[in-house]
């Protein structure tokens, strides 16, 4: 297989997650349509924490990732100077945006959740998002 095709094939995934984590939520939580209904009471009833634990994480990560990509350089230049160069460490773009998909996924629809998975999904440094426009820029 190319490179090009490969390239391809991972900008069509992650564009494809990009948009589906965002998606899930509105139709979700904020229409309120809920395709595990169908389940069991029982089956579902444990879900809630499996949910509550994937929000838990995606906000961890989006804490994280704001502090690194935001505040960060910001006390760095503060304290070093503005000609000071910032080689941080790595957050966990993307990795935030997956708890928080899978957190839309757990918890019961509800429109005060999917607006705070919204804020969280884009705050997380733009994880996702950022990386399909990285990608589509060849970068």
């Amino acid at each position: 297989m190319s490179a090009e095709r490969v390239d391809r094939i991972v900008k069509i995934l992650f564009t494809a997650v990009a948009v589906a984590i965002p998606a899930l939520i509105v139709v979700r939580h904020l229409l309120g349509w809920d395709p595990l209904a169908v389940l069991p009471e029982k089956a579902s009833s444990g879900m809630a924490v499996v949910g509550w634990v994937f929000l838990a994480l995606g906000a961890l990560t989006c804490a994280v990732n704001v502090y690194l990509y935001v505040i960060a350089p910001g006390l760095h230049r503060l304290k070093r100077g503005k000609e000071a160069d910032y080689r941080g460490p790595s957050g966990l773009p993307g990795i935030g945006s997956l708890f928080i998909g899978c957190a839309a996924f757990f918890l019961a629809p509800s429109v005060a959740l999917g607006v705070v998975m919204l804020v969280l999904y884009f705050v997380d440094s733009l994880g996702l998002p950022r990386a399909v426009l990285a990608l589509g820029r060849g970068g």
